[in-house]
């Protein structure tokens, strides 16, 4: 899967990334932040370590030496919260643009369409690569599901995926996530759930994340024949959940058809 994420910086620019960082560096960084924030509720505002950086700044540079050759930060300079990864993104815009597509489930189409939605392993260190304790442990687990994103939004391209016939004047969508949720839409075909299982499937032997299959479960219009949604369960491993169900955290509102 990783032949799907672009090549963003140069070799040389990697290097420039690796290198140790100098006493200035982390003085800089330090004088920058929020003089009123802290990291947690029993933390260090910004304000001690610019007042006392004199005496302490030889030690918060051994800190961030100790760091760059491996060693484990304490749980309290990696405080972090798993819904705010990505600055800027908000839940409510994936939430509508669900409401909207799922709005759409009944209209006519062979095979008919499916949404399914993911249980994925909640905690960041379920990812195999991860090292606890590392402040990036966020950041690397967003681009473990960026990679994911990536290959669900090639499924448009094979030959063997249809995807989720959408509302009039809606762009094509194959999936929806925020963080650790992930909503996929797709046609009921056999071939089209086929070539998702196997995209989960090659995510879980790249990065270890598990999709649970007991928690996670498959949203179709009432009218669909009850042959076709066993086939659904037969690929998937879903159970089919019923309407109203949690959709990124909060029950969806749809529209009969």
């Amino acid at each position: 899967m990783l032949h799907l994420i672009p090549s963003l910086i140069t070799e040389e620019e990697n290097k420039t990334l690796e290198e140790v960082s100098s006493m200035e560096e982390v003085r800089r960084v330090v004088f920058a932040m929020d003089g009123e924030s802290a990291a947690g509720l029993d933390g260090f505002m910004g304000k001690f370590f610019t007042f006392s950086w004199d005496v302490i700044a030889q030690d918060v540079y051994n800190v961030v030496l100790s760091f760059f050759y491996g060693a484990e930060l304490p749980k309290f300079i990696t405080s972090t919260s798993i819904t705010d990864f990505v600055k800027g993104r908000n839940i409510t815009e994936n939430y509508l643009l669900a409401q909207e597509v799922l709005s759409g489930i009944g209209k006519p189409s062979r095979e008919g369409n499916v949404a399914l939605k993911l249980d994925m392993s909640k905690a960041c260190d379920k990812v195999s690569w991860l090292h606890i304790g590392d402040p990036l442990s966020p950041a690397l687990f967003v681009i473990g599901a960026e990679v994911l994103s990536l290959d669900l939004n090639n499924l448009a391209l094979q030959s063997g995926f249809v995807g989720f016939r959408v509302p009039h004047g809606c762009l094509p969508i194959t999936h929806l996530a925020f963080a650790d949720d992930v909503i996929i839409f797709a046609n009921g075909s056999s071939n089209s759930l086929k070539c998702i299982m196997r995209v989960l499937e090659l995510y879980h032997q790249s990065s270890r994340q598990l999709v649970n299959a007991q928690k996670s479960g498959y949203l179709v219009h009432p009218s669909l024949p009850p042959s076709r949604r066993m086939m659904i369960e037969q690929i998937t491993q879903f159970a089919q959940a019923v309407f109203p169900n949690s959709l990124l955290g909060i029950p969806p509102v749809l529209r009969p058809m």
